[in-house]
């Protein structure tokens, strides 16, 4: 059982002075009334700092607040059933060492080594103007014992050139074996054949006569024995080219690959011609 305790009005002043409680009524403890009633506490106290406790009293954290800071690392530290550790990305390869990517190298430029000629002049005979008229039969067989060829580089087709005889002796314009490229018939040539009758074929085609401008004249076999005489005339002429148009001829060609077109000129019902004069390859 509490005791009240009664005290005058001037007791109290001066016991408040002499202990410096100037707060003590907020912790409490009522103060007495005048007339000496008995104090009874406050049912619920405020409990309010006074500012002097504000800014000497350091702050005691409470043993609960002290133990909830404790335990929140070690709740972090526990590992995840569900976030599991991932494993890093694999480290980015610098941009230094990836390799750029290589341009297409362009094809090999073609090597020429043989005579490039632009003022050739071309003609062909075959199977019914050859001499003896109805027969294949050249003058220097060096592939073939008869004229032909399909074309290409192993197996050239027969041409005729032009021949001068002097102090008995019959000279090629070109030596028997000499091969040619003829880009607008797409085929290789090589000399098997004289162009020219008679005694003095120095005076006769393929070796006189050609169109002004024109410095090389070839007679190309041109087949014709499995089709008409007038088939192999019409593509005899197309050949000769009425209006003495020069074409582009390679005497000696190192280049193997030029572009061919095989078999006979004439074959088929066609004449196998006019391609222009670029070389190209296969």
């Amino acid at each position: 059982m509490k005791h009240a305790t009664t005290l005058s009005t001037a007791a109290a002043a001066l016991l408040l002075t002499l202990t410096g409680c100037a707060g003590a009524a907020q912790h409490g403890t009522a103060a007495p009334s005048a007339a000496g009633a008995t104090a009874t506490p406050d049912a619920t106290p405020t409990a309010t700092k006074s500012p002097a406790a504000a800014h000497t009293a350091p702050a005691t954290p409470s043993p609960s607040a002290t133990a909830s800071k404790a335990a929140a690392p070690a709740a972090q530290a526990a590992p995840s059933a569900v976030n599991r550790p991932v494993a890093p990305p694999p480290a980015a390869v610098p941009a230094a060492q990836i390799p750029a990517p290589q341009a297409p190298k362009a094809p090999a430029a073609v090597q020429e080594t043989g005579t490039l000629v632009t003022t050739a002049y071309t003609t062909g005979y075959g199977y019914w103007d050859n001499t003896p008229a109805g027969s294949a039969t050249v003058s220097h067989p060096i592939l073939h014992q008869q004229a032909g060829g399909t074309g290409t580089w192993a197996d050239p087709v027969t041409v005729a050139v032009g021949h001068s005889i002097t102090g008995g002796v019959d000279t090629l314009d070109y030596p028997a074996g000499t091969r040619f490229y003829v880009p607008n018939l797409q085929k290789y040539l090589i000399v098997e054949d004289t162009c020219g009758d008679g005694n003095t074929p120095q005076d006769g085609p393929c070796h006189t006569g050609a169109p002004a401008g024109t410095t090389v004249w070839l007679d190309v076999w041109i087949g014709g024995s499995s089709g008409s005489q007038a088939a192999a005339d019409a593509c005899g002429s197309t050949l000769t080219d009425a209006n003495g148009a020069a074409h582009t001829v390679i005497v000696n060609p190192s280049v193997r690959t030029y572009k061919v077109t095989p078999g006979d000129i004439v074959s088929g019902g066609a004449c196998h011609a006019n391609y222009g004069n670029t070389p190209l390859t296969q």
